[in-house]
């Protein structure tokens, strides 16, 4: 049993290549299953999802039953229990933009902003609009990680702790994401 997710498909052919890998793996392993999973997302999300695989593969459920818990999972990102935001910046001008996910998995911008102290605060009270209380929090950042500190401890002063981890973005996110930009996936 093979669980596999990808990036989303709005910005990568990775979730393509892997259902066409899935075919070909099931033909030649008789027996074998593959579940594709397209986050819809990218790094902190995907690692939300990684996780909760993890813990559903240790309570011994169905693979089945695994993957429609995933997809579960995943599809609260929707209803803004689990919510990819993104602060990016256009160096030059000074000017930072702030985004989430969309539901077809690409950057929907929601603010811009000059500065990256005014950036990491609207990110903040975007979380408060995505009812953010504690949940599990994963900040991820392409070369930023002095701005990933600082949107820990604006966290940790806005709701009182930060139950999280920081993360350098890796492999296909560092490519999508801008150099010094910030990733947040969070459960409400």
């Amino acid at each position: 049993i093979i669980f596999c997710i990808t990036i989303t498909s709005g910005l990568s052919g990775t979730y393509n290549s892997a259902l066409a890998a899935k075919g070909k793996y099931e033909s030649e392993h008789k027996g074998s299953r593959v579940f594709i999973i397209d986050s819809l997302s990218t790094g902190p999300e995907i690692e939300l999802i990684a996780e909760k695989a993890q813990e559903l593969i240790g309570t011994g459920a169905s693979p089945d039953e695994i993957y429609n818990r995933l997809i579960e999972y995943k599809n609260f990102a929707k209803n803004g229990r689990i919510n990819p935001v993104v602060a990016t910046g256009i160096d030059f001008l000074g000017i930072k933009i702030v985004g989430k996910a969309s539901e077809e998995g690409t950057l929907l911008p929601m603010d811009k902003c000059r500065g990256e102290k005014k950036a990491l605060n609207k990110l903040v009270n975007h979380l408060k609009k995505c009812g953010y209380k504690n949940g599990k929090i994963i900040i991820a950042h392409n070369n930023n990680e002095t701005g990933a500190e600082e949107l820990s401890k604006l966290i940790e002063d806005e709701f009182g702790l930060f139950n999280g981890k920081i993360n350098k973005t890796r492999a296909l996110c560092s490519y999508y994401a801008e150099p010094g930009s910030i990733l947040i996936g969070f459960e409400a």
